[in-house]
């Protein structure tokens, strides 16, 4: 019993009060839900593990202290155990994951601000989870952008209006970082599995040289190439060959956030109502 007691006053010293001074009643309650979430880390047997851990808790401390201090006192509640506490627990797996860290960071923040609080929904944290850095890259892109073009590519047959083969669904390039559609289409489908986004076929963005640079594209190319090469092979050995005719469509799309999606975004991603975002 004894040892346990001993533990836990180690833990309370070595995480520090992340609230100094601002209001002791909160830092303490916070203070309290990083000892739960982080204690044990800080008795890794392991002196490499426990450092860096160690390391890791400062740093969240310091951030959550920063942000929770910009908060005006009039405006600063305390922290429900209900979205702090399952945010803290998720943090520890995320220490080396800048963007889906700070996520969690905003999310605690903004929990504990009255002017935001009532956005804050539990949901949020396990969206946070099944979050990728790509797809909080992807997300950030509509903060100020209600919509963003989204194609489909189609290999479609001369003969049959409704026959086609999908070469391609959406393919997403806004994001200059990264233009690897395979990796952006499994991106943007995630965010619209959990319910951040939604993609409209059919619905366009009515200036149409925003869809002109996913005409460049590789795959583009190359699939509109070998389709013109088999209908020339179709003509010239037709015992031989398929007769059937395709040519490549492409689709335009519009994704767009969802109500959850702008509110996930206000909460999670924008720059903290008291602070300037980074230049």
């Amino acid at each position: 019993m004894t040892d346990k007691v001993d533990m836990d006053i180690a833990d309370s010293k070595a995480v520090p009060n992340i609230l100094n001074p601002p209001s002791k009643v909160i830092g303490n309650a916070l203070s309290d839900l990083l000892n739960i979430a982080f204690g044990y880390l800080l008795h890794e047997k392991s002196e490499e593990k426990r450092l860096k851990s160690q390391k890791h808790i400062e740093e969240l401390s310091k951030k959550l202290n920063e942000n929770v201090s910009s908060i005006p006192e009039e405006h600063r509640i305390p922290p429900k155990k209900s979205i702090v506490g399952p945010a803290l627990e998720a943090t520890k797996y995320y220490f080396e994951e800048d963007e889906i860290r700070e996520m969690f960071e905003n999310l605690i923040t903004n929990s504990m601000d009255n002017r935001q609080s009532a956005k804050v929904h539990p949901s949020f944290t396990e969206i946070i989870k099944q979050m990728s850095p790509l797809d909080a890259q992807n997300l950030k892109l509509f903060e100020h952008k209600a919509q963003l073009p989204i194609v489909q590519f189609k290999a479609k047959s001369r003969d049959d209006i409704n026959k086609y083969i999908l070469v391609a669904t959406n393919v997403f390039i806004s994001n200059t970082d990264c233009q690897d559609i395979d990796l952006q289409a499994v991106s943007i489908s995630s965010l619209c599995r959990i319910g951040l986004l939604e993609i409209r076929y059919g619905e366009y963005l009515t200036d149409n040289s925003i869809y002109e640079p996913f005409l460049s594209l590789p795959i583009y190319n190359d699939t509109k190439n070998q389709l013109d090469l088999l209908n020339i092979a179709s003509d010239k050995f037709p015992e031989i060959t398929n007769k059937e005719k395709y040519y490549l469509h492409y689709e335009k799309g519009v994704v767009q956030l969802t109500p959850l999606g702008n509110t996930f975004i206000s909460v999670c991603l924008n720059p903290l109502p008291n602070k300037k975002p980074n230049p």
